[in-house]
Formats: C-alpha cells, structure tokens, sequence
C-alpha cells in the first residue's frame, strides 16, 4: 500500500509594529494589482474645517527592481495603488496625526486596506552632558505602548514608534500619537530611558525634562502573575548560565560576583544595567509563586528585552511520580531525575533529584509551569527510563512502567571475541544502559524493555567504534533470558588528512557515515602526528567519510567503498582547505533580529553534517561553506517570525541579506501509513519551497522551538511558517538530489 500526504494549512498574522523590512525577490515586470485604500481620522474634525490632505508612499522591499509609488488624496477619502506582485510597505504622512506603516503581501487578488490615522502631542525634553568623548547622538527613537498585561486598556494607538529632533543643546522633540502610555526613549549605543504613564494631548506639549545617558548593556523586562497582574516587588537575579553545574568552588565563586539583582516596579517592570556580555539565566520570584526564569545573551552596548512575553509568575506544582518495579534490579532505589528546559534555548536551567520510596512513589514539589525531561536513574548510574513532562495550570502524575529483560550475549570483530564496552540506547540516547565484554566477547545487563535498540560498540584495542540501530532483543518463552550475539566485521579503513601543500594534519577529526547498515550515527577518529586515522569494524558496502580540522578547514566528503577483506582496502588521503565565509544579517519589520538560528546546506553536494549559527544582537551571523558549493540550501527560525526555508545562490561579495515577516501560516500533514521512525533506513517526509529542501524533523524542530509538541507519528503540526506554495514528498535518502533538481518521487508528493 502506497503512502498518502495530505496538507491544510491556516494563514495568521502575528501581532506587532509593521515597519520597512528586508527581503530578496525576483521580479519580471508581472502584471498589476489593484491595492485600495481608505482613510480615516480617529478625532473627528470640527464643523467647518477642511479634511486635512494625506501623503501615502508605497515602497517596495529592496531587493525588487519596482520603483516607489506616490499618492495624495483628502483624510477620510479612498484611493487605489496599481502595484506588481510582491512584497510592499505603505508610509502615510498627515500634519498632526500618526498611522503605523503598512506590510502588504501582493498577489493577483485585489486589496483593502484602511489606514487609521491618531492625533499627535509634541514631547519635549534633553539630555544632560555626554560623556567625555562622545559625539552627539544621530538618531534617537521614542517607542510608545500600553501596559503589557492582560488587563490593559485597548483603546488608542496600537505600540509603535516615531523619530525624534534633536538640537545643538541636546534638547530633543517628538510627536507620538495622543494617549496615556508608556514611553521609552532609545539612544544608540547607550542604556534606554523610560518615562511611565505619560498622559499625551492632542496638539499640546509636555516637557519630560533632561534625564541622563549612560554607556553600557542592559537587560530590561516585564513580570506578571498567571491572574494578568503586574507582579509589582518581584525579586530578580540575573546570574552567569552553567555556574551551577560547576565543581570548583573558586570559580563558581568568581561567577557568583557577576550576580545582578534587582525589583520590579509597581507596572512590573525591571531594568539592569552594567552587564558584561555573556549568557545570563534571569529568575524571578515572588511569594506565593513559584519562580520564573528564562536565559537571555548580553552585547555589549545593546540592550536585552524580556518583553514579548513577559516572565510569568504561577502558582507551585507537584509532579508525582509512579514507578513499576519500585526498586531497581539489585534491589536498590531509583532516583528521578527532573531536569527544567528553557525552550528557547533548549539549555538546562535547574536539576532536581528526588529518590523513589520503596513503594515506588516519588513527590516533587515547590516545581514551576514549565517544560521538563525526567529520567529514571539505577542505583548504578544507568538511564532506564526519560520522559517529557509538560507541567502547565495543574498537578502532573507520571507513570513510569518497566519490564525487567535479562540480557546475555556475545561481541566479534570478525571470527575473534572483541573485547570493549557496549551502550545499550547509544553513547548519548537519553536511555542509556552500560555493559562490558570479557576476553570471551561475553556480556551480560538487564533492560527495561524487549524491543529493538541502538547498540554501540567501542574498543580500545583494537581501535573499533561501531553503532548498531536496531538491535532485536527478545525473550524466548523456552528462557527467562534473551540473547543478542553481535557481529561485526573485519574491515578497514585506512587513510591519512593532509592540507593543500600535501603536510600532514595532526589532530583532525575524521567522520564516517555509513550507507549500508541501520544506523544514523556518525563515527569520529582523531588523526594522528602524521595524519594518518583508521577505522576497524564498519559495515561492508558504501560510506561517506570526510575530515575537518582547525582553522575551519574541511576535505570534500568521498564516498567510499568497504571491502569485505580489510588487506585489500585501499588508503585514502583527504586533503582538508580553507572554507568560503559568508557575513550575513537577518532583517525584519523592527530592525535587525538577533537570536536566529540559520541552518546552511550545499546543494547537490555530499555532506555529513551542516553548520548551524546563531545572529548576534545585530542580526549578523557567519557561515562557512565548501569552495566547491555554487548554492546553498537555509533555514532560518526566526523567534516571533515566520520560518523560512530557500535556496541561494554562494554571493560573489561574501554578503547577504535576509528578510524574516510576522505574517504566517500554519501547516498540518498526515502521512499515512504512520512513519516508522525507527527504521532509520525507511523513506523520510521533506518539505519544498523556494527551491529549498528540508526534512520533516527540521519542521519539527522549528514547532518544538514555537511550543508544540506531537507525540503522533502520522499527524504533524508545523506553525508559523512563511505562507508560499509547499509540496511535500516522501523519500530516500538516496532520492533526495534529485528533489534538489525537482525530480519527485511519483504518487508520492503532494
């Protein structure tokens, strides 16, 4: 029976300020399409007095070849734009009013859009003395929003921002639109000033008064109780990420000194400055609430907002967990081990560690709404078990069930015992079960399950590492015992890295992929003082191997060919170079977006692995791509904008620039029959668009990052993803080039 792909997809907006972004499009002259819009101004204007006239600009995205339109009409009336398909920003200037700017998506459907246009007041104010040294400001930004709780008011304005005038005398002015709001006066460079709960008139001045400006990073938020309160006298503790797990008490001493504390106002809100740059986790705590706590990364001279959404404060839960056996198979407790994951980041932030009473019961308490992973852990050190715990608005229970399996076996490296140790869920599965062989190759541990497992092998001598993806462990009813014998066979490979004037590379890592066998795993060898590595004990039939060295220098991935007689396998010499840099910055409707991680592929080149980067505050990042690629396959996850996924040609100049939106769609496929994920050989979902290439599990990354979680292997919801036209198909690895062509696999594409 053949599989079936069906697609449904939402198209959404995410709420936000709508401003000129970045974005790259190709554009042929195509046909027009009617944008109307219609006025209106929120203050009606007295009896007698002329409609004010509005100057409405259409821009195009750069990146596209159209030219900006212009068009004047009188406050309150319509007018229409004829523009090419694409992406667009509309800017309306009226004397005395404000409107944010407007993102248009155009296609061959026509358009409305009403631009609604607020009364502005004049803001005043300056600063005192700069700073020895510093040169007077360029730019300076007022940006304007209610409070961020779910109690505030929605009238007025929606938040946005507007420029400000600044004279000789450092006295600045702006215009934002009329309303009580709070304000946030931003200067490049130097640490924001905020003002609370302005109360600006229509056509009126108000005079804010000189404040000062200070050099330096900060980072600045709000705090909000679940009930939608401003959690007005939270504690805050901004501290270095990954002190706690430090054993050296002087340096965790030297951490605990770059502890910040601080309290939130009566709106909420918290602000600290004088940061060194580094990664921080920010906690925030308030009786009767459990604590909440997030990671955020500090640039220097930038600033860190904790805004969108802000840290939450809710009531403490208990995690109760049910374990069957209650002790373990030497008659020892279990320990649960509860780890909390910031999703952001997918980094730790704090351990928890509980024994399981003889009983098999175990109570945590004092936990925060949060995403968890618990592991059940041996009195001998073993993983038996990991879950994902979703704790939200209430109480969680875990049921934890186990079949105690007695396992005995063998290991060969062709007709001779083999020596090393063996994990049981693989070197780093979040179940992981050690054992060793003796001089006979024997064995012998228990597991929590029958069923197929990952087993990795390593030995020292000889030098062999070897995964095995699926290993069938199975109780006969004749024994109370199952029996796994694993072979592997005596192959080879043999080769040396060298660099392009041929000297040998010591200290290279060489990584080999096999094609043949069941698993996914990649093995490493060091190469050594003359450059020479080898690997014993790999599947028989084709491979990719490659070497990566210091300096960012990589060989071209070769496939290879593994003989069944390791005397007649042929040495290798891979000859590892400099790679091509690209500098790249991420662009969006609010500026540059920092956070992105960017994820680069060659096209129609063998690869191993693929580089993932992160943009700075900035929005820049760096990739490094093989001299050979001519294109390359990203995927951009952007936090609060939409995914994107396309295909790019390597830029001559070494520069490129990437636009990301808010507005969105949602993508819901079934598969069916159900994806065997197991089968680590079977056909895999991929994703097309824009030329782009991409695997079900990067989507499903990409929905994990946006907080949904699916534990359906035939059912996958995949949100905020850029609206386009997508196919998807079911395939091998062996046919994904031909995808990269546009070759797709028949009936089994959708």
């Amino acid at each position: 029976m053949g599989r079936i792909l069906r697609f449904s997809a939402v198209i959404g907006l995410l709420a936000s300020i709508a401003l000129p972004t970045w974005s790259q499009t190709l554009s042929n002259t195509p046909p027009r399409t009617k944008v109307t819009l219609s006025t209106r101004l929120e203050q009606s204007l007295a009896e007698g007095t002329l409609a004010p006239q509005v100057q409405i600009k259409a821009n195009p995205y750069s990146g596209q070849s159209q030219k900006p339109l212009d068009l004047e009409l009188s406050a309150g009336a319509s007018g229409e734009f004829l523009l090419a398909p694409g992406r667009w920003v509309l800017e309306a200037e009226v004397q005395g009013y404000w409107t944010p700017p407007v993102q248009l998506e155009v296609g061959s459907d026509p358009l409305h859009r009403e631009l609604i246009f607020w009364p502005t007041g004049v803001l005043t104010g300056g600063f005192a003395a700069l700073p020895r040294g510093e040169p007077a400001p360029s730019e300076i930004l007022l940006f304007f929003r209610p409070e961020p709780t779910k109690r505030a008011a929605k009238k007025g304005p929606p938040p946005g921002r507007v420029g400000c005038s600044l004279d000789k005398d450092l006295l600045f002015q702006c215009e934002p639109p009329a309303g009580q709001m709070d304000l946030r006066i931003v200067v490049k460079g130097f640490v924001p000033r905020f003002a609370w709960a302005i109360n600006v008139k229509a056509g009126k001045s108000k005079n804010l008064g000189r404040t000062d400006l200070a050099r330096g990073s900060s980072v600045l938020g709000w705090v909000q109780t679940e009930d939608g309160d401003a959690a007005a006298k939270a504690e805050l503790e901004l501290r270095p990420f990954g002190g706690e797990t430090l054993r050296v008490n002087a340096k965790r001493q030297r951490l605990k000194e770059r502890h910040r504390r601080a309290k939130t106002n009566a709106k909420g809100f918290f602000q600290i400055d004088d940061l060194p740059p580094g990664a921080y986790v920010l906690e925030a705590r308030l009786e009767p609430y459990a604590p909440a706590t997030t990671t955020v990364r500090i640039t220097e001279y930038q600033v860190t907002e904790v805004t969108n959404p802000p840290l939450v404060l809710e009531r403490p839960k208990i995690l109760t967990s049910f374990v069957s056996p209650p002790v373990d198979p030497w008659e020892q407790q279990w320990t649960l081990e509860l780890q909390r994951i910031d999703r952001k980041s997918s980094q730790v932030l704090e351990t928890l560690r509980e024994s399981v009473g003889l009983d098999g019961v175990c109570e945590i308490t004092g936990l925060s709404p949060a995403f968890y992973s618990a592991q059940l852990i041996s009195s001998r050190g073993d993983s038996w078990a990991s879950e994902a715990v979703e704790i939200g608005s209430d109480n969680v229970n875990l049921e934890i069930g186990m079949e105690i399996v007695e396992v005995r076996g063998t290991v060969q490296l062709g007709e001779e015992p083999l020596v090393a140790e063996l994990f049981f869920g693989g070197r780093f599965g979040a179940v992981r079960l050690a054992t060793k062989s003796g001089d006979q190759g024997r064995f012998q541990l228990y597991l929590p399950r029958q069923g197929d497992w990952q087993v990795s092998v390593q030995a020292a001598e000889p030098s062999v590492s070897r995964d095995f993806g699926k290993v069938k462990v199975k109780v006969k009813a004749s024994s109370l015992v199952a029996r796994v014998d694993l072979y592997l066979d005596n192959t080879r490979l043999r080769g040396r890295v060298v660099d392009v004037l041929q000297n040998p590379v010591e200290d290279a890592w060489v990584n080999f992929s096999s094609q043949e066998d069941d698993s996914s795993q990649t093995l490493q060898k060091e190469s050594d003082a003359n450059g020479i590595f080898e690997f014993q004990g790999l599947s028989v039939g084709r491979g990719l191997v490659s070497a990566e060295a210091a300096g960012r220098r990589y060989s071209q991935p070769r496939v290879v060919e593994i003989l069944e007689q390791a005397e007649e396998q042929e040495e290798l010499t891979l000859t590892v170079e400099e790679q091509v840099r690209i500098d790249g910055r991420i662009g969006s409707a609010i500026g540059a977006v920092p956070g992105v991680r960017v994820k680069a592929a060659p096209v129609q080149l063998p690869y191993l692995g693929v580089g993932v980067v992160t943009s700075d505050a900035q929005g820049r990042f760096q990739l490094y791509v093989s001299p050979a690629a001519k294109e390359i396959h990203l995927a951009v996850s952007p936090p609060g904008f939409a995914f994107r996924m396309l295909r790019l040609p390597i830029p001559e100049d070494g520069q490129m620039v990437i636009g990301v939106e808010q507005s969105h769609a949602s993508l819901t496929i079934e598969v069916e029959p159900p994806i065997d994920w197991t089968d680590t050989r079977g056909p895999k979902v991929y994703l097309l668009h824009q030329g782009g290439v991409e695997p079900l599990t990067v989507l499903l990354g990409w929905a994990q990052m946006q907080g949904v979680h699916t534990d359906s292997s035939s059912t996958f919801e995949i949100p905020t993803l850029e609206p386009g036209s997508y196919t998807a198909c079911l395939a091998s690895s062996q046919e994904r080039p031909g995808l990269e062509l546009g070759v797709l696999p028949s009936k089994r594409c959708d």
